[in-house]
């Protein structure tokens, strides 16, 4: 997929919204799109291991949402805590958006700033 020189702008990502700022900062939607599917193979990796997260740990389900003819979008995010319970949830429109990667990841920026 020739992410190298992707993958070496993120070490210097100090959080997690750190990291998802610099992936909104791509200029090519088509490299957004590789940048999602890398983190996507990252979270099946952990999933196979077969650790559930902690007590301590936040669970985030986002969703976007994208109209081509309007350049309008919508994201949504909620928030849980390791024993499933929500904890918060929100909603936003979004004008403009590229696509429905841009709105589920401004979606992602939302939480980790509310987390």
């Amino acid at each position: 997929m020739q992410l190298e020189g992707i993958r070496l702008q993120f070490p210097e990502a100090r959080s997690a919204i750190d990291f998802v700022n610099a992936i909104l900062d791509l200029e090519s939607d088509d490299t957004c799109l590789k940048v999602g599917i890398l983190r996507w193979k990252m979270w099946d990796a952990w999933k196979r291991r077969g650790e559930p997260p902690g007590e301590e740990c936040l669970k985030i389900n986002i969703d976007g949402a994208f109209r081509r003819e309007t350049s309008a979008g919508s994201c949504s995010f909620i928030i849980r805590n390791g024993s499933g319970d929500p904890l918060m949830a929100r909603a936003a429109n979004l004008n403009p958006v590229r696509d429905a990667m841009m709105a589920e990841t401004v979606a992602y920026k939302f939480a980790l700033e509310l987390a």
